[in-house]
């Protein structure tokens, strides 16, 4: 027996799953051993699988000759036997298919590793050839493109595919709409070869605990670096059609441009845009609020089902028509069978609306499930659904083999799952109906069991990645899918053919307004639920370990009727539902630096109540680490209400998000060195809208020296700034609120950004008052600030700076880190670390990051 006759009869779904396994797995490796290693620890497991299969097939054959020295064995050297002969090839197999999947994997992370910004071009004006090979992105004042650039003798080390943002209006500050330049944007299309002058950076995007890694987002979409255009760049040539993938991105531009002329000024225009060819990028965000709170993200997507539907009609088309038309007197039918036809034709429009579509991940999740079940049809091989499953997820990885970083990857496997499940179910229950009134009623029952199940299915997911669930959803969906999915969706794809076409312009016009008139009645319909107060609920981030036990639980209460341990599936789903993440024992406290870039967030959490000191950076009109950064950690940890927020001055890069905060979280009360409500009253003119706090009755006060409160055995005092007459409008750094927490085991001092004049007054006022177990730097590490007076005064065990990377301002200067790192066991900025958490409690001074939690192999690179 042979090592492939063993594969054979191992269930297919589960040698493709190891090997699907050992691609996916190396994703969350937080370094990539040797290929010489790793190709040396196959050869050794293939050595072995040889070895066993030989010894089995040994074994086995002694049994069939009815040797009586292997029937009179002893029974544990037969069992012993057995499972050399059945069970330890089958391991080995797996294994071997496991390791091959690795190997394959790490191979091609060396290779994207190995195109890497070098150092010395990093932040530097270079000027090089690039190619536009991406769909422009409108910035309104500018374009976001990806590009490739091209070699070039006289500079090497610089990654291949990069992505620049090019301003050519005026920028504005963060208060300030960007404004389409006078004389329009500079024509960027891609295959376009330009001469620019470039910044590159490498990817040090801010991490945070259960937030969004943008720097793997980047990693898996090959893109290297990021960086802007400067001076007067100079179109080369124009070589659209040379690469395939350009000729699509450019038919895709053109494709866009032309719909936009047509749906110019229509509200929901983006969407339609995003149905037909995948471009999110125009959709507002208040929009996206109400696809999330809704759960119909995945209607304004390009999503399998959508791809599935015109297959199907394509198919339908194709096949009526085959059986219906001759050739040179001889009929279609007769010469090639109908139904392969109609595959053939199926799979041709799924892959040209998936190319079309941009090639997402359920893109092409479903292009390879339709093109296995046309090998299938052509050459009458069966093939079983979950076979089917688990061959599109390899062939994908295969493919692309950080495919499954992507959310969608996650989401659209595991819906076809469900879908799956559910026909298992289905086939019990099947019923046949003479009327047609029952036959209907029939229909809508299943339809929506159907749609509540997949509701059901995908809540420890929903839970456990957005920390979220829209209840109101299977309503939404109800009446949503057929008509997004069955009328929208084709006739905004007509629509792209009349504008692609250029005929009969009045019809284009005519079926834009109509459809999109039926876009507006649905999205508006969704609002009016999406406003409702159980609409959703915001869960706390649950471990990884009981989503997946809460997916296994599911799993389980699917099985037919009859199954025993049914119930206990649903069980498995309470530990989602009702998780809460943990809070320190009175007494202690837990302190997380936020990690906003160039700007200060910390949240002190004690037994029952919370403390937010800062709130970020504003960085644009639409952009603040408010809502981007705070509050969805807020959210992820199940915190609704913060008891104190402290705001220690008014520069932007700490009071940002403090709008954004007020307005989704319930504030009790808040410390400012100046007049908060002036502030937000004039960062409510600025940003010409409507600030509505959250909790209207919440009160402040000016934080000021003596200042203090306590929650749960844990004090907070203010040791700055000086009372002051009057109420000031706003306040600088040196006027910054300074807080010392004080717990049973361990002390803190939160600085802003005062400097070094006055940390003198602070030591000589009281120099036992600074000496504490965790400093904030102030003014993030600022070589003004964190004077030798202080660093030797505190003497802590942790230091910590906030900053960004790379930031115009040298935060945290090397002097500054070197000059804590001297008196404290510890110092740490977020630029290196991401966010950083520490406990204070009875066994000690708990500290971790966001980076060394969630390290990846391409961290650092």
């Amino acid at each position: 027996m042979h090592s492939h006759a063993v594969l054979l009869r191992l269930p297919a779904p589960l040698w493709l799953f190891c090997l699907s396994l050992g691609i996916a797995v190396v994703q969350w490796w937080p370094s990539l051993p040797s290929i010489i290693w790793l190709g040396a620890g196959w050869g050794l497991c293939l050595f072995a699988c040889l070895l066993l299969q030989t010894r089995s097939c040994r074994l086995r054959a002694a049994g069939k000759r009815g040797d009586g020295k292997y029937v009179r064995r002893r029974l544990l050297r037969f069992v012993l036997d057995s499972i050399v002969a059945e069970w330890l090839p089958v391991f080995s197999l797996l294994v071997l298919c496991l390791l091959s999947g690795a190997l394959y994997s790490a191979w091609r992370a060396q290779l994207r590793l190995a195109d890497i910004l070098d150092r010395q071009w990093e932040n530097r004006a270079v000027t090089i050839r690039v190619k536009v090979t991406g769909l422009p992105r409108d910035l309104v004042n500018g374009w976001a493109f990806e590009s490739h650039i091209l070699p070039d003798k006289y500079i090497s080390g610089l990654p291949s595919r990069v992505l620049l943002r090019w301003f050519t209006g005026t920028r504005g500050g963060p208060y300030t709409k960007p404004q389409r330049p006078l004389d329009g944007l500079p024509d960027v299309r891609p295959g376009q070869v330009w001469q620019m002058t470039i910044k590159l950076k490498r990817h040090r995007t801010p991490r945070n605990f259960h937030g969004f890694d943008y720097d793997a987002y980047l990693f898996a979409s090959g893109i290297r670096a990021s960086g802007s255009v400067s001076g007067a760049p100079r179109l080369l040539w124009d070589e659209p059609w040379r690469q395939w993938g350009t000729a699509i991105e450019r038919l895709r531009f053109d494709l866009r441009r032309t719909l936009n002329q047509v749906l110019h000024g229509k509200r929901y225009g983006p969407v339609m845009i995003a149905l037909v060819m995948g471009d999110q990028n125009g959709i507002n965000q208040d929009d996206w609020k109400i696809f999330n709170l809704t759960g119909i993200t995945h209607l304004v997507s390009i999503s399998g089902s959508h791809i599935t539907m015109l297959a199907a009609l394509g198919s339908l088309g194709v096949f009526r028509l085959w059986r219906r038309l001759r050739l040179q007197g001889k009929w279609l039918a007769e010469r090639k069978p109908a139904h392969i036809a109609a595959a053939a034709s199926g799979l041709v429009v799924a892959g040209t609306y998936s190319l079309l579509a941009g090639w997402g991940i359920p893109a092409q999740r479903t292009f390879v499930m339709l093109a296995i079940l046309w090998i299938s049809v052509t050459f009458r091989i069966q093939t079983k659904g979950m076979t089917l499953l688990m061959l599109a997820g390899l062939l994908i990885l295969v493919i692309d083999p950080w495919a499954v970083l992507s959310i969608g990857f996650c989401l659209s496997f595991a819906a076809i799952a469900g879908l799956m499940l559910w026909g298992v179910r289905g086939e019990q229950c099947l019923s046949v109906s003479t009327a047609w009134w029952q036959r209907l009623a029939q229909s809508v029952a299943r339809a929506a069991t159907l749609q509540l199940f997949m509701s059901v299915a995908l809540l420890p997911l929903l839970v456990g990645l957005f920390h979220q669930y829209a209840f109101v959803s299977p309503i939404v969906n109800a009446f949503a899918i057929p008509i997004i999915g069955g009328l929208v969706t084709p006739l905004a794809l007509l629509l792209a053919v009349l504008c692609a076409s250029g005929v009969w312009p009045q019809a284009s016009l005519w079926l834009a307004g109509f459809t999109h008139r039926l876009l507006q009645g649905v999205i508006d319909a969704a609002d009016v639920l999406a406003r409702q107060d159980w609409a959703a609920a915001v869960f706390p981030a649950p471990p990884t370990h009981w989503v997946v036990a809460g997916m296994m639980g599911l799993v389980i209460f699917a099985l037919p009727k009859g199954f025993p341990v049914r119930v206990f599936g649903l069980m498995l789903l309470i530990p989602v539902l009702v998780y809460r993440a943990p809070r320190p024992l009175p007494g202690d406290w837990f302190m997380t630096a936020l990690d906003v870039g160039q700007g200060a967030a910390v949240l002190v959490q004690t037994r029952h109540h919370t403390v937010l000191f800062d709130t970020g950076v504003r960085h644009s009109h639409d952009n603040d680490s408010g809502s981007r950064v705070v509050v969805p950690y807020l959210q992820a940890l199940g915190i609704s209400v913060i008891d104190e927020l402290i705001i220690s001055h008014s520069d932007l890069d700490h009071a940002g998000g403090a709008g954004s905060v007020l307005q989704q979280v319930q504030v009790r009360h808040a410390y400012t060195p100046f007049a908060l409500n002036f502030y937000l009253e004039k960062e409510q003119q600025a940003l010409q809208r409507d600030l509505q706090i959250k909790d209207p009755q919440a009160m402040f006060d000016l934080c000021q020296r003596g200042v203090a409160f306590a929650y749960d055995g844990v004090r907070f005092e203010f040791i700055h700034p000086w009372p002051v007459q009057g109420l000031p409008a706003k306040a600088d750094n040196d006027h910054s609120c300074v807080l010392r927490i004080d717990g049973r085991y361990h002390s803190a001092l939160l600085t802003g950004d005062i400097g070094a004049s006055v940390e003198k007054e602070l030591v000589t006022a009281r120099p036992g008052l600074l000496a504490v177990d965790v400093v904030m730097m102030p003014h993030h590490g600022s070589a003004s600030s964190s004077s030798r007076m202080l660093v030797e005064a505190a003497q802590p065990l942790v230091a910590f700076a906030q900053a960004g990377y790379l930031n115009r301002y040298g935060h945290p200067a090397a002097t500054v880190m070197a000059r804590w790192r001297d008196t404290s066991r510890l110092a740490m900025d977020t630029i290196q670390t991401g966010a950083i958490q520490l406990r204070s409690t009875a066994e000690g001074l708990w500290v971790n990051s966001a980076r060394a939690a969630t390290r990846r192999y391409w961290d650092g690179f």
